[in-house]
């Protein structure tokens, strides 16, 4: 484990106000939520619940609820604990926004200001994006030749860290879950002959860089984490790095297929491609993949019911949503239910391995997803 030695320690205060947000004092909202319930004769039953928001609402789901731009404040709205909710004043809409479970911030191109801060941090150059982990913000930023940079706060306001991006370029960055300290970034050497990409960890808790992993000949188009693996989805293949180490274990082809999702939460990891050369969303493959040396990959193809929407992974299974229908097939490829909505939906995304947000008209409702 090799330590890395902090750029900066000191405090960023100021005294002027972000441009864009002013932040009034906590009031906590009841939830606006109503239950909506779809029936279908002899199909099971799914109840959504009717979001407080829009369509066209400025949103993130968190992980744990939503922040949600209405009537010039800033609600947050807690899926499990209306206790947690809050609402804060805003002098305008014009910002972006950054969470997770435990941590928000509302950012633009020159500061960024933590949610329970009173304080904002600016920044010379221009601020590109913003994550958020359990107990740390981390902001990247361009100066003015175009120099990248990431820099690392507590959810206090304290600089913690700064990652000096001069001589690659940044294709990614993030933290490994929404609930550890474990910042990762995916750069590019665009000086060599061939793609060489690099992924580095960085614990920030003990200031030390945990992991280098070099991915060579392709390129990463998602990376994603577990306890035990890395697993990066690259143009060719899928590769899975040990945790512990940063070994490769093996590499699976996937030529020809583009990533479209992933799941963990099920017995064993499950992804989920569609063909490359399809211009609609008509057919998958399904690839099941062990955490171990061996890959003993599974492959399941599958042709979609027409008009399908959105195809996800959750829990070793698979969901497909139409507009008048959701099916769930197992990761064999064995259909396993239908569940009808008594009126059609326009569309459907997924928020993580439990949730869905589905649209009809300009409204949104939250599903359940099992």
């Amino acid at each position: 484990m090799q330590k890395r030695r902090l750029r900066a320690k000191n405090k960023q205060k100021t005294v002027s106000r972000l441009a864009v947000v002013a932040l009034g004092a906590l009031v906590l909202v009841g939830a606006a939520v109503g239950l909506v319930f779809a029936f279908s004769g002899g199909a099971s039953t799914r109840a959504m619940e009717a979001l407080p928001f829009s369509s066209d609402s400025t949103r993130l789901f968190t992980g744990g609820g939503f922040l949600y731009l209405a009537d010039n404040k800033l609600n947050y709205m807690d899926l499990s604990d209306e206790r947690k909710n809050l609402s804060l004043s805003t002098s305008t809409a014009d910002f972006r926004l950054a969470a997770s479970k435990s941590v928000f911030a509302l950012y633009n191109a020159s500061a960024v200001q933590i949610v329970g801060v009173n304080f904002p941090i600016e920044f010379s150059g221009t601020v590109q994006s913003v994550k958020c982990g359990a107990s740390h913000v981390a902001v990247y930023r361009q100066d003015a030749s175009g120099n990248g940079a990431i820099q690392v706060f507590t959810a206090n306001g304290d600089q913690a860290d700064s990652i000096d991006l001069s001589a690659a370029t940044l294709v990614n960055y993030g933290f490994c879950s929404g609930s550890n300290d474990t910042l990762w970034t995916l750069t590019l050497d665009t000086q060599s002959a061939t793609p060489v990409q690099t992924l580095t960890t960085y614990d920030l808790l003990k200031s030390a860089t945990t992991g280098i992993v070099t991915i060579s000949g392709e390129l990463a188009e998602t990376i994603s984490f577990t306890d035990k693996s890395v697993f990066a989805v690259c143009t060719g293949n899928l590769l899975r790095f040990n945790r512990t180490g940063n070994a490769q274990a093996y590499r699976v082809i996937v030529y020809g297929y583009k990533y479209l999702d992933a799941s963990f939460s099920g017995s064993r990891p499950l992804f989920l491609f569609v063909p490359r050369s399809s211009a609609t969303l008509s057919s998958v493959m399904l690839l099941g993949v062990d955490e171990g040396d061996v890959a003993s990959e599974r492959r399941v193809f599958l042709q979609l019911p027409q008009n399908a929407l959105t195809a996800v992974v959750a829990g070793g299974k698979l969901f497909v949503y139409c507009a008048d229908a959701v099916y769930v097939y197992s990761e064999k490829g064995t259909l396993v239910s239908t569940e009808a909505f008594e009126t059609p939906i326009d569309g459907a995304v997924k928020l993580d391995d439990t949730h869905m947000l589905l649209t009809r008209g300009g409204a949104l409702y939250l599903a359940p997803l099992s």
